[in-house]
């Protein structure tokens, strides 16, 4: 997993210009949530999906 600019504790201490130059180079526009990348991890843990090996899954909006 490589998540980028997630909503944390860490993000909250940032100043608002330093958050709108985060937020203004992420696709999406936004922050990511800390919910989105337990989601993705839940899915990875799925033993349906035995095949996947050696993958870095970027997840930055």
């Amino acid at each position: 997993m490589a998540p980028g600019p997630i909503a944390s504790e860490m993000t909250d201490s940032l100043n608002d210009a330093v958050m709108e130059g985060i937020i203004g180079n992420t696709p999406l526009g936004r922050l990511g949530k800390k919910s989105e990348v337990g989601e993705l991890v839940l899915q990875l843990a799925n033993p349906k999906i035995g095949y996947l090996t050696g993958q870095t899954i970027v997840m930055d909006g």
